[in-house]
């Protein structure tokens, strides 16, 4: 699978509220880690209104306007960094916890 590349050109002028990207991965150290249930989960990375971005995630078998809108945030520097490619330390102080 292909990480999904966030730069700082992305948050720059992505409209604001959007979600940039999607995906399904397992609930283990390789993905989320987020219980370690080895089950799919669903994720969704979505700027927000000031430049800032986040990422959420819930069971996979949600949708992901399920997931956008209930979803647990994803805060762990690790687990991002198995489903997305950030390699700017901007990117990351533009980050909502």
């Amino acid at each position: 699978m292909e990480k999904f590349r966030l730069t700082l050109n992305i948050l720059d002028n992505a409209q604001p509220g959007i979600i940039l990207a999607t995906g399904v991965t397992i609930d283990n150290p390789d993905g989320l880690h987020i219980s370690g249930s080895g089950k799919e989960l669903r994720w969704v990375l979505k700027l927000g209104g000031i430049n800032d971005w986040c990422i959420y995630t819930h069971w996979a078998t949600n949708s992901i306007e399920y997931v956008r809108d209930h979803g647990d945030k994803v805060t762990q520097k690790s687990n991002i960094l198995n489903i997305i490619d950030i390699d700017d330390e901007k990117v990351w102080k533009r980050m909502r916890y």
